[in-house]
């Protein structure tokens, strides 16, 4: 049995494939295996994939029919043999010794920082509200929980599955997997199920062992009409598993799941200079109007939210356009545009 199982989605990655999974087989513990999972590239990632496999029995690849990322990874978590699992992106790349400093944790899951690259640009980042080191599962629940599911009005700690390392049974045990219906950040729900169900945690605050490359025409820059889709079967999903936890309660962090989602989905009909302004509105008004969205809006408190919240809060509540208008406009202003 490896070590470390890791699993990379690979989708017409030929320009950075190799970069990527050089720095998985260069990694400072020898014994791992790297899961290729082509999924339906039409470029020559498939023929590197294959090439892989033939220089390094550690590799094995799966080519199956375009299905998108979760789809993939869940492909990847039928084969894989690792004591541990983690997961890259075909277009990042990772430090040589990312998995053995995880591992020297003991933790069931391990998490790291990351820098984001853009163009010449690199951009490290830590999470701000949660410490460094080791957590037991009380302080997992002290510490960790109000955290879990949305950090404040942000996406929780684990949105970015790939600076995870998870023990494999932790996923085998508790039949986690991703929802393949989830085409847009179906990390989240996944990488919050899996440090619920941890009995212990560590971070490696200012460890940034992971290099995210943002790329032009990747899934998660440039939005789809689609996306609204995913977006309500994330906070379904969300609902499903947090809604009646019996160590915490999580109904706050569910509604501002929804909140966010929403608010980003709005967000992106009011950045789409392709529709009219009718076409706009009445886009917008179906988001507020949706039976989930507005479910998740009563009783939520955003008391803790920055005043520009609060109002764009208040719009989705009370089903305001012209208000969220005016918060878009404020917004603008303020920045100078």
């Amino acid at each position: 049995m490896p070590q470390v199982s890791v699993i990379v989605p690979v989708y017409n990655a030929e320009k950075y494939l190799s970069e990527c999974v050089d720095s998985i087989l260069n990694q400072t513990i020898a014994d791992l295996e790297c899961i290729l999972v082509n999924d339906g590239s039409t470029d020559g990632s498939p023929a590197i994939c294959d090439a892989y496999a033939r220089q390094d029995t550690r590799v094995k690849v799966i080519h199956k029919a375009n299905g998108r990322a979760a789809s993939a990874r869940n492909v990847g978590l039928e084969i894989a043999q690792g004591e541990y699992i983690a997961f890259v992106d075909s277009d990042d790349w990772i430090s040589p010794d990312m998995y053995e400093k995880m591992l020297t944790t003991g933790a069931d899951v391990c998490l790291c920082d990351y820098v984001r690259f853009q163009g010449e640009q690199e951009y490290p980042f830590t999470q701000p509200n949660i410490r460094k080191g080791f957590y037991n599962k009380s302080q997992i629940c002290k510490e960790i929980y109000p955290h879990l599911v949305m950090d404040g009005v942000e996406y929780p700690i684990t949105i970015s599955n790939w600076v995870l390392l998870i023990k494999h049974t932790i996923i085998t045990d508790h039949n986690l997997a991703y929802r393949e219906d989830i085409h847009i950040s179906e990390d989240a729900p996944f990488g919050s199920e899996v440090l619920y169900c941890a009995d212990s945690f560590a971070y490696l605050k200012g460890d940034c062992l992971y290099h995210y490359r943002v790329t032009e025409g990747s899934a998660s820059k440039s939005y789809q009409p689609w996306w609204w889709d995913s977006y309500l079967k994330i906070n379904e999903e969300t609902e499903n598993f947090f809604g009646n936890c019996p160590d915490y309660d999580f109904t706050q962090q569910i509604k501002s799941n929804m909140f966010y989602l929403a608010r980003a989905e709005i967000y992106y009909i009011l950045a789409d200079t392709s529709l009219s302004r009718r076409e706009q509105n009445k886009k917008i008004r179906d988001v507020m109007r949706h039976p989930r969205v507005m479910r998740m809006m009563k009783g939520y408190d955003c008391t803790g939210a920055p005043f520009s919240l609060k109002m764009v809060y208040w719009s989705i509540r009370y089903q305001s356009i012209a208000w969220r208008r005016l918060v878009s406009l404020l917004s603008r202003l303020r920045n100078g545009f």
